[in-house]
């Protein structure tokens, strides 16, 4: 008798910690999934992007030279209306506005891919170049611009 009660308590306690542990599966998958969802991909190169695997991360250019970006999300489309590139230059310690670019896209487009003109980047020095979708920050990137 004694030794079914105890076979019970532990088939008890099993059964509550793999609920537990579905419940907390559960809750992390879904955190997961939304965050990766969410935010969209911010990818810039000196030369054109086809896709977010291309790996042509570049962060030094020469003064003049054109930007190219990908912006996309995984899993499913940007999902906005407009799309702008605030660039900051680095001035001492902060970056500061230099210049805007905006993009307006139908909301079911997965990707845009342009470049940012040569004429935004023509004094050496640091940039920051921030992503927004719809007015929210979704990335920003820093890169180097020099001789």
């Amino acid at each position: 008798m004694e030794h079914e009660k105890s076979k019970g308590r532990y088939l008890s306690l099993a059964v509550k910690a793999l609920l537990v542990l579905l419940v907390v599966a559960a809750a992390f998958y879904f955190i997961y999934v939304k965050a990766i969802r969410g935010r969209a991909l911010l990818i810039i190169s000196d030369r054109e992007i086809e896709s977010a695997s291309d790996d042509q991360k570049v962060v030094d250019y020469k003064t003049g030279g054109r930007v190219y970006f990908l912006v996309t999300k995984r899993m499913t489309s940007l999902n906005g209306s407009l799309v702008a590139l605030e660039i900051e230059k680095r001035k001492g310690d902060e970056f500061v506005h230099h210049l805007r670019a905006s993009y307006e896209i139908e909301k079911s487009f997965s990707k845009i891919a342009s470049y940012i003109p040569e004429e935004y980047f023509f004094v050496p020095g640091k940039y920051r170049i921030k992503l927004y979708i719809d007015g929210k920050l979704m990335n920003s990137e820093d890169i180097r611009v020099g001789d």
